[in-house]
């Protein structure tokens, strides 16, 4: 599948009835077992899988489905669309590896919305989540702003800025960005990158993984690859989505 209908997704209520209630009742009780199962099973970080990173970059569609299949062999809630799940995933490595001492008391704020993949998998895992952003300075563990409600090149700064007053020392955001070539629009290149690295620095944020290294050799890679596709390269989308973790010094 081209790589341009990545970004192409960022674009993209189930009630209860009085004669449910049984059912619904039932389906509480499943939801609590469950989410022991799960907390069981993911007690530690290193019952993730290695090759999931805070920061990396997804170059296609095979990957993203690597991390979706991932998460259901953990026992997460499931997850129908495999970047969300690839999104979610990063930002779950970056919460357990980098954040949580083992308690699961780290305080959870994801913007992504509702329905959230990182929401439903962290509170199964007993973390408190909330979808505002609270008024008090360096209250917040992880920050999250992934994909598909991911930030854009126009965006991007004011996350991180966020991030630089709510966080603790020591916590995390972490943002999923497109990431393509000078016509890809919204989009932000391996020099962009860099330049938003260096801003970061005046918030008190450092990048976790290194441009310089495999990161930097993905994206490489995935703007050469891009740059072979002339569809891609006309019609001005981007082709890639980068996830960003930064920890708060």
């Amino acid at each position: 599948m081209a790589l341009g209908q990545v970004a192409r997704t960022l674009g993209r209520v189930a009630g209860v009835t009085a004669g449910a209630a049984i059912a619904t009742d039932a389906a509480r009780r499943l939801h609590a077992s469950s989410r022991w199962g799960v907390r069981a099973r993911l007690g530690a970080a290193g019952d993730l899988p290695e090759w999931v990173l805070p920061t990396d970059v997804l170059a296609s569609y095979a990957e993203a489905e690597e991390h979706r299949e991932a998460a259901d062999d953990l026992g997460l809630p499931m997850v129908l669309d495999e970047v969300n799940a690839w999104a979610a995933m990063g930002a779950l490595a970056a919460l357990l590896r980098l954040v949580d001492d083992g308690t699961h008391r780290s305080q959870v704020v994801d913007l992504g919305g509702r329905w959230s993949p990182l929401s439903r998998w962290c509170r199964a895992l007993g973390f408190a989540v909330s979808r505002e952003v609270p008024h008090e300075r360096g209250s917040v563990d992880l920050l999250a702003r992934l994909h598909p409600a991911g930030a854009v090149a126009d965006d991007v700064d004011a996350v991180l800025e966020l991030a630089g007053v709510v966080l603790r020392p020591g916590g995390v955001v972490v943002v999923t960005v497109p990431v393509g070539d000078a016509d890809a629009e919204g989009a932000l290149g391996r020099a962009d990158l860099r330049a938003l690295e260096a801003r970061a620095d005046g918030w008190g944020l450092r990048l976790v993984g290194d441009l310089d290294g495999e990161v930097g050799r993905r994206l490489t890679a995935a703007v050469r690859g891009a740059r072979d596709d002339e569809q891609e390269r006309t019609d001005g989308s981007a082709y890639a989505l980068a996830r960003l973790t930064l920890r708060r010094r």
